[in-house]
């Protein structure tokens, strides 16, 4: 009986040495699927455990790998300590990569290096007998001339049977410029078929409501850039990275804080050589300066944040910068900083994330409401002409955080007078002012249009509108907002519209033969172009009186209802500003104008379809606007003629 007592104790006992042993070796890839702890510039970095490797030779920048930058890091947790006797790794064959590991993530030490191979594309390399023990493993690339790509990392505590291991593998797509290139022709002769085939049915009028259902739907999914979006993303990290940022930390970062403070997290991200090596956008005067100058010369951005607050957005910084490769991180610095008014501040600040999702459901209240106040067939033609027209093209800023939230006020507000609601949509447009700011020259028109005619409908709209404005003047900076507006507005940007655009065009000053490989011709470029306005604008001001005037004159010769004084008004922002090509997209209002005439609907179906062959060109951006400028004035204006003089 004591033998089979002492029989049963060393049974268990090694049957729990087993279990531990089990438990400390697991069996399979430690790596699949895992999800890195932390990471810094190892771009779509899913791919690199995803179990699915390269084509042997394969490129390095294919939709299979993950692209590196020679700044990249990332450690992943194998869950508990484990002997390390294994690793597999598929990467750029010219690059070399270190591995580290560490018992608590914070203290590494050297495991292996993975030498190059000397070849081009995507090789593999592999080692058994390691003998390490480890809960982190580390990657780091190691400074080299090559490119930097992984297509597949795995480890093991004991190494497969079969050795070398074998992985599924993919080709992918290699998204490079000719790629894109082929992709954004591909759209453009799409856009073009598909609105002149769907202005011919609207036109033709036969099957009206199947066709208007069908042009509607194709209208949405042509925005969408027929399901592909940005590419690969739906998400715009670009205008999200500024947006976001922007609201979030508007306290610490005001108008001109975001680059500042981005490089000097970057700096503590240990990027300080990354930042150094670009330019980036001075935004207290709007002007390229090297990064290194901008570290020299930035304010104290730490001072500003609370030790909290500064750690979040140091991790905000890094999100973003993983997001983004770095020829267009490096882009990014390019533009013109944080913009929105205090207003869309607030408002953005309580988005959890970059929340893509809110302008879907914005946009879809605002075409819904056009459907509901004008009709299937008005809003037909304004999704299809929302889904056709390339200044507001998806690229712009679909996908970004909450960018379409004025234009879905703007066109609640619309509909809402056509329903006779006056002050609900004085409400709609006094919204969509103080969230984008132009906008209020449609409430302008509005109270030019009652100096006019005296009709007490206007005053009710302009009396919601006020009620609006009154109740968020005091909320946020509109001080400090005023100032960079009045900046902002003084530098010229090569995707501009409106007359301004075209007074202050020189063709001897395009970007094509202004702008080199010298930082300072971009100044230079928007030096020339203000200087041209400058001298021409008696003409400027002389065409725009002129223009009031006879739209003045035509208003209270006809017979308008109220809600057409905002097509009517389409006219105004054109004339006296130089907005963005994508906030053209108030320019639908003359769709759901003129959706009842067959010279209206050809008129604005014929204005999409050129915007789509000039997209065909290899026109500099300037001289694309420039044309988009001399088309939608006029079209603009003879839409408004027809109308009013039908009327």
């Amino acid at each position: 009986l004591r033998s089979m007592r002492t029989t049963s104790v060393i049974l268990g006992w090694l049957l729990f040495a087993a279990s531990a042993a089990a438990q400390l070796c697991p069996s399979g890839n430690l790596l699949e699927g895992a999800t890195p702890v932390e990471y810094l510039d190892i771009y779509h970095v899913e791919r690199v455990t995803d179990g699915i490797a390269a084509e042997e030779g394969s490129p390095w920048d294919s939709s299979v790998v993950s692209p590196l930058s020679n700044y990249a890091n990332g450690y992943w947790d194998l869950g508990s300590v484990v002997p390390i006797r294994a690793l597999y790794l598929q990467a750029e064959g010219r690059s070399s990569y270190l591995f580290e590991t560490s018992y608590d993530g914070n203290t590494w030490s050297p495991m292996t290096t993975v030498p190059s191979v000397g070849q081009d594309g995507m090789r593999e390399r592999y080692a058994r007998g390691l003998e390490r023990e480890a809960r982190y493993l580390r990657l780091r690339a190691q400074q080299t001339e090559a490119f930097f790509a992984v297509g597949e990392l795995a480890v093991w505590c004991e190494a497969p049977q079969s050795w070398p291991p074998t992985f599924p593998r993919d080709e992918g797509v290699v998204r490079d410029a000719a790629w894109s290139e082929q992709r954004d022709r591909r759209l453009a002769w799409s856009k073009l078929a598909l609105v002149l085939i769907g202005g011919a049915l609207l036109i033709s009028g036969r099957w009206k409501r199947p066709a208007a259902i069908v042009v509607g739907i194709a209208g949405i999914f042509a925005w969408t850039n027929f399901g592909s979006f940005h590419g690969p993303n739906v998400t715009h990290y670009h205008d999200s990275f500024h947006y976001y940022l922007g609201s979030h930390y508007a306290d610490e970062l005001g108008y001109d804080g975001i680059y500042a403070c981005t490089v000097w997290a970057e700096r503590e991200l240990g990027l300080e050589a990354s930042v150094r090596n670009r330019y980036v956008t001075d935004l207290t005067e709007n002007r390229l300066v090297p990064g290194a100058t901008l570290l020299a010369t930035a304010p104290d951005c730490r001072s500003k944040f609370s030790d909290e607050r500064w750690a979040t957005f140091r991790d905000d910084v890094r999100f973003f910068r993983n997001q983004l490769y770095p020829g267009s991180w490096q882009r990014l610095f390019r533009d013109h900083g944080y913009n929105a008014t205090p207003t869309w501040t607030a408002v953005g600040s309580l988005v959890p994330g970059i929340g893509v999702w809110l302008d879907f459901v914005l946009l879809a209240i605002g075409f819904g409401a056009i459907g509901w106040a004008f009709g299937l067939r008005a809003l037909a033609l304004t999704l299809l002409i929302f889904g056709t027209g390339f200044p507001w093209d998806y690229a712009w800023n679909g996908g970004a955080m909450l960018r379409a939230a004025w234009f879905a006020s703007f066109l609640c507000g619309f509909a809402a007078l056509k329903k006779e609601r006056w002050m609900l949509g004085g409400v709609f447009l006094g919204a969509a002012a103080v969230l984008r700011l132009f906008p209020i020259v449609f409430l302008l028109a509005i109270a030019f249009g009652w100096l006019l005619t005296r009709r007490r409908e206007a005053l009710r709209v302009l009396t919601g509108a006020m009620v609006v404005i009154v109740l968020v003047l005091p909320i946020g900076d509109w001080v400090a907002f005023t100032d960079n507006l009045r900046k902002h507005a003084s530098t010229p940007i090569g995707n501009q519209m409106g007359l301004p655009v075209v007074m202050a065009f020189d063709a001897e000053q395009t970007q094509t033969k202004v702008i080199g490989s010298d930082v300072a011709d971009l100044d230079r470029w928007k030096k020339g172009r203000r200087d041209t306005l400058q001298r021409r604008t008696p003409i400027r001001w002389g065409l725009t009186l002129i223009a009031v005037g006879a739209l003045g004159w035509l208003l209270r010769r006809s017979r308008l209802e109220l809600w057409e004084w905002i097509p009517w008004a389409v006219a105004f922002p054109m004339l006296g500003a130089a907005l963005n090509g994508y906030d053209y997209v108030f320019f639908l209002a003359l769709a759901v104008w003129v959706a009842r005439s067959r010279v209206g609907i050809a008129l604005i179906v014929a204005t999409a379809a050129i915007t789509q062959l000039v997209a065909l060109t290899d026109w500099a951006t300037d001289v694309r606007y420039l044309v988009f400028s001399l088309l939608f004035l006029p079209v603009g204006l003879a839409l408004i003629a027809h109308r009013l003089r039908s009327s």
